[in-house]
């Protein structure tokens, strides 16, 4: 009897160790570094991602990414090829894929609900219709000084959003500030006023304000090489999400230049982040490169709708 009981008491031991295992099976992941924030209630769980996935090797360089309200699709640009594919939004697996233009470092996506937009690291738009199947090229004053790299839709102004990795437009100026700028889509005109700019030294001062105590140089060195990969602006305010593949970050910053958030990602799980974007729900979709390994794209679901 005596036994008997032992072994039961072995095997009760042995389900709630693998139920507290599986329950924090994505914490254990250690998916994000660390955090800082001003909020008092996160809008996502950076370190349990609601669904990780690995794409098709031929997205390993995916490197933008637009939501399609109409099909309740994901649209994606894998840099170096001039194709747009569309995922399934469950699965993220291709339903389709279309030639735009040829082979080029293609890095950012938009699309306004008529046309898909994809840009260039020179700063060349590309408007394409995915009805005719027709591409329209734009110039614009970006180049591979300043270096584009993120590309979104606002639908409130009718403007494509360009944040550039590199140097801003300030001609004869050397500055490590970061610049985005607007692109009116129904009048073709790039505005060279900045919608927003900003500086690594702003960030450090966000991250010192906002913890108390002292700070990972580790994580002072990243924030200094932070540059532009991917942009997106929220559904619900005028925040952006602004992603940087350099040091592996994710900054939340409003379109005055206040910071509101800044997430570190671990490189382990996230070495390239340079796509995303937000549903109709408000749900953000950010995908990495997968540096010799399959492309992922991972998903949080929204909470705090009520707050927002």
């Amino acid at each position: 009897m005596y036994v008997i009981k032992e072994i039961l008491a072995f095997l009760m031991l042995a389900i709630l160790c693998q139920c507290s295992l599986g329950n924090d099976k994505s914490k254990h992941k250690n998916y994000i570094i660390e955090r800082f924030s001003k909020k008092e209630k996160c809008d996502y769980d950076y370190n349990n991602p609601d669904k990780v996935k690995g794409l098709d090797w031929s997205l390993s360089e995916i490197s933008g990414m637009a939501y399609n309200e109409a099909h309740h699709t994901l649209l994606v640009v894998n840099d170096e090829k001039g194709n747009v594919y569309e995922l399934e939004i469950d699965n993220f697996a291709i339903v389709s894929k279309n030639m735009f233009w040829n082979t080029g470092d293609y890095e950012g996506i938009g699309f306004d609900g008529d046309f898909i937009w994809v840009i260039k690291s020179n700063g060349k738009l590309y408007q394409y219709n995915p009805n005719s199947k027709e591409t329209e090229s734009f110039d614009t004053p970006i180049s591979m000084r300043n270096e584009a790299e993120g590309l979104c839709y606002n639908e409130e102004t009718k403007e494509l959003f360009v944040a550039c990795k590199g140097n801003a437009l300030d001609k004869g100026k050397k500055s490590k500030a970061k610049a985005v700028y607007a692109f009116d889509v129904e009048n073709k005109v790039f505005k060279e006023d900045e919608v927003l700019k900003f500086h690594p030294k702003d960030i450090i001062d966000f991250v010192e304000e906002t913890k108390k105590g002292e700070i990972d140089k580790n994580l002072i060195g990243r924030i200094k090489v932070f540059s532009p990969s991917g942009i997106q602006i929220s559904s619900s305010s005028s925040d952006l999400f602004v992603l940087s593949a350099r040091g592996s970050m994710l900054l939340v910053i409003d379109l005055k230049g206040e910071i509101k958030e800044l997430v570190f990602f671990n490189p382990k799980h996230l070495p390239q982040p340079e796509g995303i974007c937000t549903d109709a729900e408000g749900n953000l979709y950010i995908s990495t490169e997968g540096k010799a390994k399959k492309g992922k794209i991972f998903l949080f679901k929204k909470k705090n709708r009520e707050n927002n």
